[in-house]
């Protein structure tokens, strides 16, 4: 069979091809051990998985006719909103773990069976849910749109599948420089997002940006918990999460590591909620934690050995970040560390950053930043990087101490 390449030199696809057998080689030996359980994934078959699933789409591109690939991309507008609609109508928690008709289905999330055939079968297609003729049965992936599942994600797509929508909408216009220092989302809304979310009309857009980030942080803690060394604080150490959510990756490192304590810093709402979850979690560990409402734009209250900042960096400009970071140095010991886990964008980011990335764009006019971009800001607040620390997760941790 022939197979025409219209969009690539047959030397280029015969070089991805190559790679892609290599890492394929690489990743065989330890899929006996992963089974579906994504917590066994290490560093190594973390970097090797991500190398696969980068290598087939590239090498997609490559083969596949421009007009499928253009169209592949602004047709994923449409998976994705098949799977806002699917987590809307709880499609995961009415199969639970039962093989059920288009039929039953339907009946039990009030739908029309043809249309919710139409979205099922396009997201079976993309291994969201598993389709045998006329019935579906959850899978690993569809899964964990449950309401119930330990690491659901069903707030996290309800958030980008429909709040990041909304922005997205603006994206070209706000991409002109008459409209450089506004988000898409303020040009579609009227108002910053930030703004719109703490409106008290909007307490339930609220709840779900919170549960979207606890959920993301779910899928991104394993990494943060397990593959750096916290030990490395010493006994007793108190580690201050300044915009900490409701602090389920840090109830996680409490859990993993005895040696340390917790001060939760975020807004009032927010750390109210972070006070149930600890104590619908593990009531006993909120012996180890002090919850404290405080804005991370106004100056500490007092002086800290540690800081801790998870994904918040990522949602401001430069010049709000310096004021962030300025704080934290105003009160960190001259011995102490600061830890920031975010994004770090590379000349090799995959997918998921670029998609992250733009959604900071999106939402909040932000970026997701460079390690040099990162060294920059860090110099200017009074910090110097001394290590990146790469895990399994998709973030890494910035380690640096005060100059």
């Amino acid at each position: 069979m022939t197979i025409e390449i219209p969009a690539a030199e047959p030397a280029s696809v015969l070089s991805e091809i190559d790679k892609l057998i290599s890492t394929l080689q690489n990743i065989k030996t330890s899929v006996s051990d992963l089974k579906r359980n994504h917590n066994a994934v290490n560093i190594d078959s973390r970097k090797a998985l991500q190398s696969c699933w980068d290598g087939v789409d590239k090498l997609t591109s490559m083969l596949a006719p421009p007009q499928d690939v253009l169209t592949l991309i602004v047709g994923s507008c449409l998976e994705s909103k098949a799977l806002t609609a699917a987590a809307d109508l709880g499609i995961a928690d009415a199969l639970k773990d039962s093989e059920l008709s288009i039929d039953e289905i339907a009946k039990l999330v009030d739908a029309d069976p043809r249309k919710l055939r139409q979205i099922l079968s396009l997201l079976a297609n993309r291994s969201v849910f598993i389709q045998n003729g006329e019935k579906f049965t959850n899978n690993a992936i569809s899964s964990s749109l449950r309401t119930d599942h330990p690491k659901s994600m069903r707030d996290f797509v309800l958030h980008w599948g429909h709040d990041s929508y909304r922005g997205a909408n603006r994206l070209a216009e706000a991409i002109r420089l008459a409209n450089a220092s506004k988000a898409p989302w303020e040009l579609e809304m009227g108002k910053s997002f930030y703004d719109w979310i703490h409106q008290p009309e909007n307490a339930a857009l609220s709840t779900r940006v919170n549960g979207a980030m606890s959920n993301y942080s779910n899928g991104l803690q394993d990494g943060i918990v397990e593959d750096f060394d916290w030990s490395i604080l010493g006994e007793k150490a108190t580690l201050v999460d300044i915009g900490c959510g409701v602090g389920a990756v840090d109830l996680a490192l409490c859990k993993r590591w005895p040696n340390l304590t917790f001060e939760l810093q975020d807004l009032p709402s927010v750390i109210d909620d972070a006070k149930k979850f600890w104590a619908k979690e593990d009531a006993e560990l909120c012996s180890r934690v002090t919850f404290t409402p405080h804005d991370f734009f106004q100056p500490q209250s007092g002086r800290h050995r540690h800081f801790l900042i998870k994904q918040c960096l990522h949602n401001w400009s430069d010049v709000d970040c310096l004021r962030i970071l300025r704080h934290i140095r105003q009160a960190i010991s001259e011995d102490g560390r600061f830890f920031a886990a975010e994004f770090v964008m590379t000349a090799t980011s995959n997918r998921v950053k670029h998609m992250v990335d733009v959604n900071m764009l999106t939402l909040v006019n932000s970026l997701q930043r460079t390690e040099e971009q990162f060294k920059k800001l860090f110099y200017d607040a009074g910090f110097r990087i001394v290590d990146v620390h790469e895990n399994r997760s998709a973030i890494s941790i910035v380690e640096a101490i005060p100059i």
